[in-house]
């Protein structure tokens, strides 16, 4: 994996250099207790960082509705995630990111790429999921390894 060339890492990796100890500690139990309860196993703050900004991806397909807006907020919300951070997720320019990117994010086959994949459906589908969020949806599931049934 590497930030220079992928924008999803690269942005993750300057929002938590930009987190105080104390902050990224209280997000780092909040996401932890949610992965536990949304996967069924501890994942780190990079990781579920990675989702929110692959969920805003697949959802900006067709343009992100207020819809969308309101979901990725109460998401962030529920870890706990500062304001300043909160902006910096919504500000993430999606235009640069390509299905390949999904790839380098997650190990492919794997439950965590299944993971990643369903929360970015769900918000993208907050507003009825368009053809073009389909499309991109299943060109992310490709890339990951993970096949429609």
């Amino acid at each position: 994996m590497n930030a220079a060339t992928n924008p999803i890492l690269a942005s993750v990796q300057g929002l938590l250099a930009g987190l105080d100890d104390e902050t990224y500690r209280n997000v780092e139990l909040s996401v932890r207790d949610h992965a536990v309860h949304g996967l069924g196993a501890e994942i780190s703050v990079e990781t579920e960082l990675h989702l929110i900004l692959l969920s805003k991806y697949m959802a900006a397909a067709d343009g992100v509705s207020g819809a969308e807006v309101t979901g990725l907020k109460r998401l962030m919300d529920r870890h706990g995630l500062p304001e300043v951070a909160q902006r910096h997720l919504l500000e993430f320019d999606v235009s640069t990111v390509r299905p390949e990117h999904v790839a380098e994010v997650v190990q492919p086959h794997s439950s965590l790429a299944l993971y990643i994949l369903s929360g970015g459906t769900l918000l993208a589908a907050l507003d009825g999921l368009s053809g073009a969020e389909r499309t991109r949806v299943r060109r992310s599931a490709s890339s990951s390894g993970c096949r429609r049934s």
